[in-house]
């Protein structure tokens, strides 16, 4: 089953409204000007298409990888990742699940082992790094309250 914005990416790719360039990422409008992309509030590329703010990355994915990158119970990761680099080679289609399990083995971006500290809530992986226990526990206090717990990384 496809999504609203799903059905929406298909449709314009497939009519040639849009042309994608697989190496680059870049999606180009009907009069052969890349479009301008713009980053919403989760850091992805996002362009302005049929009045509606379409996610770059999944277009990129349904031109390389067909209607299987835009069915429900799959995301699109990119494999560096840097959601601004869109390129075909740098996208991959999987289930839901499998990012799931994937997220929750991946370590900590900036956090080196022996050195810095984690927090966490009881039970759960390291939310975040940092360099000092002090910045640690500022943000513990300010995003988790008393049940966030602080950890030496090892």
């Amino acid at each position: 089953m496809l999504t609203r914005t799903s059905l929406l990416i298909q449709q314009l790719v497939d009519s040639g409204a849009v042309r994608v360039d697989l190496a680059t990422g870049v999606v180009t409008g009907l009069r052969g000007r890349p479009l301008k992309p713009r980053l919403d509030r989760s850091g992805y590329a996002t362009v302005s298409l049929a009045r509606n703010h379409l996610p770059v990355h999944r277009i990129v994915a349904y031109a390389a990888f067909g209607e299987r990158a835009l069915q429900a119970g799959t995301v699109i990761t990119h494999i560096d990742g840097d959601r601004g680099h869109n390129a075909a080679a740098n996208l991959r289609v999987q289930p839901a699940a499998a990012r799931a399990r994937s997220a929750r083995t991946r370590p900590v971006p900036g956090a080196f082992p022996g050195m810095g500290w984690g927090v966490s809530l009881p039970g759960e992986p390291v939310r975040a790094a940092f360099a000092t226990r002090e910045l640690a526990e500022e943000y513990a206090a300010w995003k988790f309250g008393p049940a966030a717990e602080i950890l030496p990384l090892r």
